[in-house]
């Protein structure tokens, strides 16, 4: 949906609620989690991914999902969630504001949570979450946040994995901006995280 002012959260509200049964837009849902599995790239799509270190123990571990659980790892110069505050479950609808400065409005697009992330290994213990891509959005895809504390060494990462292709025909023609915007949210992203828990410590 394209807007030229930006919408309140009851119209995103409004709008996701519209979208409720809406298929997924793509066909290879769950792939952020089957590539642990060794599945191949869906065909067509970029595979993009950032990890960052964020520090180390438990409660670095702690505080990082947190972060995600409150959205904080989004960046807002990039992309707003809408509405503010959507609990993380699964099936959950969540739109991402984005500033269109090309088009002199917004774009509000539509995710669905897929899967929850909480499970422990014997070296590992990771949380976080997947959503994908709703009809209606300007892109295909599936983002998945995840952060990873390595006991073997005692390491909390932060790992952002995408897989993304366009599908409104704008996205397409402008298709180098898009890129440029999906690499920028990634690193900001990144920093975000990496400053909330530097905040913490203070």
């Amino acid at each position: 949906m394209f807007t030229f002012r930006r919408p309140t959260d009851d119209q995103v509200r409004t709008y996701l609620q519209s979208l409720q049964d809406a298929p997924l837009s793509y066909a290879s849902v769950g792939c952020t989690r089957d590539e642990r599995q060794g599945e191949p790239i869906p065909p067509g799509f970029n595979r993009d991914h950032e990890r960052v270190l964020l520090g180390k123990g438990e409660e670095t571990f702690r505080r990082a999902c947190h972060a995600i659980q409150t959205w904080q790892m989004m960046p807002p110069s990039v992309v707003q969630p809408c509405p503010k505050g959507v609990p993380i479950d699964e099936g959950a609808m969540v739109a991402n504001l984005f500033r269109a400065w090309t088009l002199g409005g917004w774009l509000v697009l539509p995710t669905r949570i897929l899967y929850l992330i909480d499970e422990t290994t014997a070296d590992f213990t990771r949380g976080g979450f997947a959503y994908g891509t709703v009809q209606g959005h300007w892109e295909h895809g599936e983002e998945r946040f995840l952060v990873e504390w390595d006991r073997r060494d005692d390491s909390v990462w932060y790992d952002l994995l995408v897989f993304s292709r366009p599908r409104h025909p704008l996205a397409k023609l402008a298709y180098p901006y898009t890129r440029y915007e999906q690499a920028r949210f990634r690193r900001l992203s990144c920093a975000a995280m990496r400053g909330k828990i530097e905040r913490m410590r203070e």
